[in-house]
């Protein structure tokens, strides 16, 4: 990302926190309000200094998230055979860890971006499919 040292300390900074406040929850619907807090931070950033990198980390999180909330509505809906478990929330801690590697030393983001998207599908139809015949993992 082309980002200045200060914004990507704001970045790290607020996922610090969000990594905090996640793992202190055990409600599913907290920790999923506080990994918002990342893309909210970055869209933030951007409206100040647009980079293309930035609106495309701020999508795939944003997706992210929506497609995590969909499924906690579907579930406690019981609309849906495709459930949402502690492996789901856990990979999704381990993946905004990972960003916040990818931030804090200046690696590329966008294989941890590509996995925020493969976590988000499984909780898809066909991506819970395809975790379920073990072909997509989460563990």
């Amino acid at each position: 990302m082309n980002i200045s040292k200060d914004n990507k300390k704001l970045i790290s900074d607020e996922i610090k926190y969000v990594l905090k406040k996640m793992e202190e929850s055990d409600v599913a619907t907290d920790k999923l309000y506080f990994f918002s807090a990342i893309y909210g931070i970055v869209h933030r950033i951007f409206n100040f200094k647009y980079d293309l990198d930035l609106l495309f980390t701020h999508h795939v999180l944003k997706i992210t998230y929506d497609i995590f909330l969909q499924k906690i509505k579907a579930v406690q809906s019981g609309e849906t055979p495709v459930m949402i478990d502690d492996r789901h929330f856990n990979r999704l801690a381990v993946l905004v860890k990972e960003f916040l590697d990818n931030i804090t030393n200046d690696k590329s983001t966008i294989d941890t971006l590509k996995k925020f998207i493969e976590l988000g599908y499984t909780l898809q139809g066909n991506g819970f499919y395809l975790l379920q015949k073990g072909i997509i993992t989460i563990d």
